[in-house]
């Protein structure tokens, strides 16, 4: 069950399309899965939503039983409902009041044979970083700045990626930045601020470990980017935070 609810709280540091919240009743738990409403959200996207969560019984023991009961979703099939019920290995019902999963209540009480409590506090403080940052509000630019944020960590995001995200075309996403007075390169550069001033601060981190959480394989690419960001160098940022 902790298993279970990390991995959908964590979620949104990878995607603010849905929000999740548990429901306990006697013999089951609901999954509700509620699409994010400051998001353009596509029926594709609520699907995937709900599909990836119900991937996570594959963790269990193949001799547990069975954890999904069953699958809704709030919008009618739009293909064959036996190809749902083939991909999520449950019953899948449509035009349900939610979109979410019924997991039964017994398998999800025993513990996972590969659990690492050592492990798991270590991705636990590399997500928690950037979970004050999901599920962002407001405008476009931050939006932008957020979502590239969440992802520059595992390889610098496209733009293309992004505008995917938001529900609209690279060419659209472009143009709704320049009318909301920015473009995708400055909208970018400031999320890599945002990332550096916070790592900063923590006089641990390493550069090289900084310059990778921005997005910079190269210390010295780091180096002069900040440089022409603030006309200073990380050093000197620290020195000024230490006064």
């Amino acid at each position: 069950y902790d298993a279970f609810r990390l991995g959908c709280r964590y979620s949104a540091i990878a995607t603010d399309v849905c929000a999740f919240s548990f429901h306990e009743r006697d013999r089951h738990v609901d999954l509700v899965i509620t699409p994010n409403p400051d998001v353009p959200v596509s029926l594709e996207q609520v699907e995937t939503s709900v599909f990836v969560p119900s991937r996570y019984q594959r963790l269990a023991p193949a001799t547990r039983p069975a954890l999904l009961v069953e699958a809704w979703f709030r919008h009618p099939p739009r293909f064959a409902v036996s190809r749902y019920e083939e991909l999520f290995g449950c019953p899948v019902r449509f035009h349900a009041p939610h979109n979410g999963l019924r997991l039964a209540r017994e398998p999800m009480s025993t513990p996972l044979p590969a659990g690492n409590a050592m492990r798991q506090a270590y991705f636990r403080s590399i997500v928690e970083r950037y979970e004050c940052e999901a599920l962002a509000v407001g405008n476009l630019v931050e939006r932008v700045q957020v979502l590239f944020m969440q992802r520059m960590a595992f390889g610098e995001p496209a733009v293309d990626e992004i505008a995917a995200l938001l529900a609209m075309s690279r060419r659209t996403l472009q143009r709704r930045l320049l009318e909301a007075g920015s473009n995708w390169r400055d909208a970018t550069d400031a999320a890599r601020l945002r990332v550096a001033r916070r790592e900063l601060a923590n006089p641990a981190r390493p550069l090289h470990e900084i310059a990778l959480l921005t997005g910079y394989a190269d210390t010295r690419a780091f180096l002069r980017a900040f440089r022409r960001w603030t006309s200073l160098t990380p050093t000197q940022y620290r020195e000024q935070l230490a006064r």
